[in-house]
């Protein structure tokens, strides 16, 4: 299996969005919140790829990319609010 930055489930930007995830779980940040913020940044980043060099890669992103990039965000926030429960009991 080959991987393509920014079509493949799975890509190098990938760990950034775990971490990003774990970060906000860290801060403690509510769920709901995250999963809004991923997908609004998933769903504005293609069209400022085109106005805005910014990115990394100006590629534009697959669909599938996109919604695994969120799902990423997702796991990392779990292991965040995990990180906080085993530390600070919270």
């Amino acid at each position: 299996m080959t991987i393509i930055d920014n079509e493949s489930c799975v890509d190098k930007y990938s760990a950034l969005h775990i971490v990003t995830g774990v970060i906000f779980g860290i801060l403690n940040f509510p769920l709901w919140f995250v999963l809004i913020l991923a997908i609004v940044f998933e769903l504005i980043e293609n069209p400022l790829k085109v106005k805005v060099d910014l990115f990394p890669s100006q590629k534009k992103e697959s669909l599938r990319n996109q919604v695994f990039d969120v799902i990423f965000v997702v796991l990392g926030w779990g292991i965040g609010i995990a990180i906080n429960i085993m530390i600070f009991g919270m």
